[in-house]
């Protein structure tokens, strides 16, 4: 590994790595800020998070929101709960913005430039030179997927951020030799961005794993190190458990379903193309072919020769992502993907070296090309406001009739449960997906439903609940529509 410290060059008074975090930044800023777009859509993630944000800024218990989980489905698909760090973060912005997703927004980005910049020292650290390093860092920010997620109120950036610092440490630790010298130091260090990654998404937990197979593998024997931190990690987790979040109750989304995870394998084979997402089928899926083999190769080249927690901690965030049973998203593999560039570029490094001194503008070459690739990503993003979405009038129209007119003792049942929570504060739960008169009616009397919503923008609604209505008129009575919606009281 290279003997490098970020710092100054002594041959200069230049400081290349203060220049080059500069650059990021002076590129990322503009670019992220006038590609904002305005709202969210109908996701319902975003809204969670922003509900536990609420309760930490007013003082209330964490899990207390009006969104009801009466459906086993529901807890797959919508959980009540979701993990504390990124709410710990958002509470702050909404106690003094409220609901306004444009300050919400810069955090997320803020967290995202901060996760490029950790992963910038990562670079550095494991022996990129300052311009490469750089140009990895830009291509991952400026890749279709990360445009694609920049804008909505999730803890993608959270997690990215922190789990970015988390491995740019334990290499750090590694290179000084303080996980030997001195551990406890080391696991100061390391210990609060594991657990903090972890409290931002559960993936945080291939963090640990990936310490507990370094530990096994390369070193072959406990170490005070690597036994203190997982230790630590544990206490963090069983403290986190019995306070605001238990990650148990993601079990049920983690069942042995052998076509689903046939069917991730084949979906996530194709995810690099997204780091192209706004660039033209052909060049997506060129650049994916010629950047994969590059990326893996050097993978494996470094597991064999040059062996770190970053090879380690591949494999062990991209198990979950595959053994995950429910519906595969290009957005689950950015905990690999945050590491894509790094390893091309140290390959294309790699394959420069080797070759004669006449074909050593690859690094150069290469570089070109993905600057190509991020133009056209800038090029065919989608810009302006989400067309649907809390924000749209007939949704305005809607929440002040249900202001107006329900109360809290009302069970409204709708496509989008927790966006209505959010925004309304009525109790409301999700509705089974069937075309089964007697399954919905029977959940409706269970439930004690007060209410049903149907809204014109969503295809299940009208495959499932239209046809209920239609069938049975008498027993919804509507009282409220628009243009997008229907409210109806269920006698």
């Amino acid at each position: 590994m290279s003997n490098f410290a970020i710092g100054s060059d002594r041959s200069t008074n230049l400081n290349p790595d203060l220049f080059a975090v500069l650059a990021i930044l002076a590129v990322l800023i503009p670019v992220y800020w006038t590609t904002l777009r305005p709202g969210q859509d109908w996701g319902g993630d975003f809204s969670q998070y922003i509900a536990h944000a609420r309760n930490i800024a007013l003082g209330r218990p964490y899990a207390e929101t009006s969104y009801q989980v009466t459906l086993p489905d529901a807890a797959v698909h919508m959980p009540a709960n979701y993990p504390p760090v990124f709410p710990l973060l958002l509470a702050p912005v909404y106690r003094a913005f409220g609901l306004d997703y444009l300050p919400m927004k810069m955090l997320v980005q803020a967290l995202l430039m901060a996760a490029c910049l950790c992963l910038y020292a990562l670079a550095r650290l494991r022996g990129l030179k300052p311009l490469p390093s750089a140009a990895a860092v830009a291509a991952f920010a400026l890749a279709g997927l990360v445009l694609s997620v920049k804008d909505f109120i999730v803890s993608d950036t959270t997690y990215l951020f922190f789990a970015s610092l988390c491995l740019a440490l334990v290499v750090l630790v590694e290179r000084r030799g303080w996980d030997r010298t001195r551990p406890m130091l080391a696991v100061t260090l390391v210990l609060p961005p594991m657990l903090l990654a972890y409290g931002s998404r559960s993936v945080g937990l291939s963090l640990a794993l990936a310490v507990f197979v370094s530990e096994a593998v390369r070193h072959r024997r406990p170490r005070p190190f690597g036994v203190v931190a997982l230790l630590g990690f544990a206490a963090g987790v069983v403290l986190l458990t019995l306070t605001f979040y238990d990650s148990r109750a993601y079990g049920n989304q983690f069942r042995l379903h052998l076509p689903a995870y046939w069917s991730n394998l084949k979906f996530y084979l194709h995810t690099p193309a997204y780091l192209w997402a706004g660039s033209p089928a052909p060049l997506r899926y060129s650049l994916a072919a010629a950047t994969a083999v590059v990326v893996f190769g050097q993978w494996l080249r470094r597991l064999a020769a040059d062996c770190s927690i970053v090879e380690i901690y591949a494999p062990c965030a991209l198990l979950p992502v595959l053994v995950y049973s429910s519906a595969p998203n290009a957005r689950y593999l950015l905990p690999v993907l945050m590491l894509y560039f790094i390893y091309f570029f140290e390959g294309i490094e790699f394959l420069a070296a080797k070759w004669p001194a006449s074909l050593r503008v690859l690094p150069a070459a290469a570089g070109v090309v993905l600057a190509i690739g991020c133009i056209t990503n800038l090029r065919g993003m989608e810009r302006g406001p989400f067309p649907q979405g809390p924000e749209q009038p007939t949704f305005t129209d809607l929440r002040r009739y249900l202001s107006a007119h329900l109360d809290s003792h009302d069970l409204l049942v709708s496509w989008n449960p927790r966006v209505l929570a959010l925004y309304t504060g009525l109790r409301s739960a999700w509705y089974p997906e069937t075309a089964d008169n007697a399954v919905l009616d029977a959940y409706f009397r269970r439930t004690g439903a007060s209410y049903l919503l149907l809204y014109s923008g969503n295809p299940e609604d009208l495959a499932f609940l239209a046809p209920q209505v239609a069938r049975e008129p008498q027993r919804f009575v509507p009282v409220f529509h628009n243009s997008d919606f229907v409210l109806y009281r269920i006698p």
